[in-house]
């Protein structure tokens, strides 16, 4: 009887040493999979733009012009004084020439009138005012004159009555006058440098054998500065 007793209490000893032997349940101890966040999304650094320099100022021509107006019975007589208050010579474009007979001639009380800036406002002007024409050669550029550093350059002009746009070379092509006209304002081309001959500018031979340095419409274009006089209103003759 002990036997068996001793058999039976092996039997039972044997399955709870198996059972105690066996590993972990896997299930219940196996961690779930840790949660792996996608890798942030590193942005480029913002492009930085070089700051630009400063645009150079566009120098300021030391250059004054005064003038006056001294009304006759058929006409306003204007004088007028261009003083170069720099340290290096400029050049007036106010030698206005024109035809006559044919030939080139200088114009010396010639100041076309044509349209200001503003209502009311006529511009009276010296320098190349382009009509565009079947051949702009023909019409050339007012002579230059130099006006040396502190140096003062005198020059007189009139303009018929009653006031009407008028051009040297084209007075029936210029644009009318947009009435009623209170104010007048004297506009001058000068140049900050006479440039170089035949490339910049040339010289016409007039019908007395004389000549003048006039610059080509390009070089005007490229260099030249208006100066102008206070406006001034329309006196009663």
């Amino acid at each position: 009887m002990r036997d068996r007793v001793g058999v039976r209490s092996m039997a039972v000893l044997v399955p709870l040493a198996i059972a105690g032997c066996r590993g972990p349940d896997t299930k219940a101890s196996e961690a779930p999979p840790a949660r792996v966040e996608p890798p942030t999304r590193v942005e480029p650094p913002a492009r930085v733009e070089p700051t630009p320099p400063p645009p150079e100022a566009t120098p300021t021509m030391p250059v004054t012009l005064d003038w006056t107006i001294t009304p006759r019975a058929d006409a306003l007589h204007i004088d007028y004084q261009v003083h170069n208050g720099g340290d290096a010579p400029v050049w007036v474009v106010d030698d206005m020439l024109t035809w006559t007979a044919g030939k080139l001639s200088r114009a010396p009380s010639a100041i076309i009138v044509r349209n200001g800036a503003e209502p009311g406002l006529a511009s009276l002007f010296r320098g190349n005012l382009n009509i565009p024409t079947h051949d702009s050669r023909m019409f050339p550029s007012p002579g230059m004159r130099e006006v040396a550093p502190g140096a003062t350059l005198d020059g007189a002009g009139e303009v018929a009555l009653p006031l009407s746009a008028w051009h040297n070379y084209h007075p029936d092509k210029i644009e009318a006058l947009r009435a009623p006209i209170t104010r007048m304002q004297l506009e001058l081309q000068v140049l900050p440098a006479q440039g170089t001959e035949d490339k910049d500018w040339q010289y016409e031979t007039l019908d007395d054998g004389s000549r003048v340095a006039s610059p080509f419409l390009r070089y005007l274009n490229e260099r030249a500065t208006l100066i102008q006089g206070a406006p001034r209103d329309v006196p009663v003759p």
